[in-house]
């Protein structure tokens, strides 16, 4: 074809920028994961849930695992409106077979600060102290991934990112 590129010239462009991207977001090498069941499975009109957090770095990750007999491939839905507001998300992706993990990543859901309102320079804090808030979510929603992939024993895990914000951390 016409102007394209080699594939070792297009492997190195693409190695190049994800370089690029994890420099400029900050992104440590890899977030090591701990895991805590902050609740049983428990079964609610044939949907088994189970609560997690995750320890990501030095952030907690509140997840929620939803699934049914016979559940299949995984997908980690987000949003920036956090976990409270998935219902029709879970319920769709429940209905198309896949085991489902809600997670609240960096600045959204649970994890927004004084009593869930939205303090305007918390994230200019979290930049002066030298992170990326873009970053550290990028970073927790991999390290997510990573978790979820050896949970369920599979190569590949679908990103459902609900918001702009949030749905930009899901590109990076």
């Amino acid at each position: 074809f016409a102007g394209s590129e080699p594939a070792s010239d297009s492997v190195s462009a693409k190695a190049e920028d994800r370089r690029r991207l994890t420099e400029v977001l900050r992104l440590p090498s890899e977030y090591f994961v701990d895991s805590t069941v902050v609740s049983q499975a428990r079964l609610s009109g044939g949907v088994r849930v189970r609560h997690h957090v995750l320890t990501v770095g030095r952030w907690n990750v509140p997840v929620t695992e939803f699934w049914m007999k016979g559940s299949g491939q995984p997908v980690l839905i987000a949003s920036d409106g956090g976990r409270a507001g998935l219902t029709s998300a879970v319920q769709s992706a429940l209905g198309a077979g896949k085991r489902v993990f809600a997670a609240d990543l960096f600045a959204s859901g649970e994890q927004i600060i004084a009593g869930g309102a939205y303090h305007y320079l918390f994230m200019e804090c979290v930049a002066a102290a030298g992170d990326r808030p873009l970053g550290i979510r990028t970073a927790q929603m991999l390290a997510l991934l990573r978790w979820i992939r050896s949970r369920c024993n599979v190569d590949k895990v679908d990103v459902v990112a609900q918001g702009l914000s949030m749905g930009v951390s899901a590109l990076c």
